[in-house]
């Protein structure tokens, strides 16, 4: 008898035998009940999750300091919690509004639905003659006698997963023809892929019109992608204009006044005839711990002589 696999893999196997819509979900309420063990017992207590959309993780923290120390271990902290579960859950942290704080006495435990069950129902699923000689058809190509074999049970295992879900009421979704759930309208896959084209559509117009504001945004988000205007919140615009922000600052050429114009405008909101010598100076100085540490010391030493003049 070979070595029986730990239960944490016999745990994880199981929920991922479920879907990839559950497991994912598990997963999302698994980070909120175990963040201490995550992040740490210090970080835990200033930094509060709140919730994942689409990869991005929203937190909260009462203390405005940790914003800063948050953009500063970004990247270290996104690691650790695709390391911890093993898989690419989140691609970004983002601050959340203090009203969207999780309630501490809510149990947020996720109690799993008997997977004996489900898989009881998918194998008493019966095909068709005509569905087996389909599947069988398709099976044909392969030459190696074992592989087919494999291939064939796969092939009938999925089949009848399909036919089970629609029974369930499941329906293929518009965009790519794949099983969604019942109160979805498109697959996960494609509400993510949609959610991104929202993300790149609202910092292109950013960067066209960089003193925009929400309503202006709004407006061309209900022309182009009418579907996503829910998701168009301000909240949202806000995070958006926010990692746009950082991510010119911190690759800022102080040569480039351009870019240097651009980052003043997104991040004052303020048109090109309202930029300023001394705006631009006060913008930078603000900035001064996103902008790359080459050349910082210039840029706040010009604008703290700036500020005395």
């Amino acid at each position: 008898m070979g070595d029986l696999a730990p239960m944490s893999e016999i745990m994880k196997n199981s929920l991922k035998a479920l879907g990839d819509d559950f497991y994912i979900k598990y997963l999302r309420q698994s980070l909120i009940t175990n963040w201490q063990d995550i992040v740490g017992k210090t970080y835990a207590k200033k930094v509060k999750p709140l919730r994942i959309e689409h990869k991005k993780l929203f937190v909260y923290s009462g203390d405005s300091t940790w914003k800063s120390t948050l953009f500063a271990y970004k990247s270290k902290i996104i690691k650790q919690i695709n390391d911890y579960f093993e898989t690419d859950l989140i691609d970004d942290i983002i601050f959340g509004r203090p009203s969207e704080r999780p309630r501490e006495d809510i149990n947020t435990t996720v109690t799993p639905p008997k997977q004996v069950d489900i898989v009881k129902a998918v194998r008493s699923v019966e095909l068709s003659e005509e569905e087996i000689e389909e599947i069988e058809k398709s099976c044909e190509c392969i030459e190696d006698d074992i592989l087919r074999e494999t291939f064939l049970k796969a092939s009938i295992s999925r089949a009848k997963s399909e036919k089970y879900k629609k029974r369930q009421g499941w329906h293929e979704c518009p965009c790519c023809g794949s099983l969604c759930q019942p109160e979805e309208k498109i697959c996960s896959r494609c509400r993510n892929m949609e959610y991104e084209l929202f993300e790149k559509t609202v910092i292109n117009i950013l960067k066209e019109v960089p003193w925009a504001v929400y309503s202006e945004i709004r407006n061309e988000i209900s022309k182009a992608m009418p579907q996503m205007i829910e998701e168009c919140t301000p909240e949202k615009v806000e995070s958006l204009r926010g990692m746009l922000v950082q991510q010119i600052a911190q690759t800022l050429d102080k040569r480039n006044q351009n870019r240097i114009k651009l980052l003043v405008m997104l991040f004052k909101g303020v048109k090109p005839e309202e930029l300023t010598d001394n705006l631009i100076a006060k913008t930078l100085y603000e900035l001064r711990y996103d902008l790359p540490a080459e050349g910082r010391l210039n840029i706040i030493r010009n604008s703290e002589l700036g500020n005395r003049n």
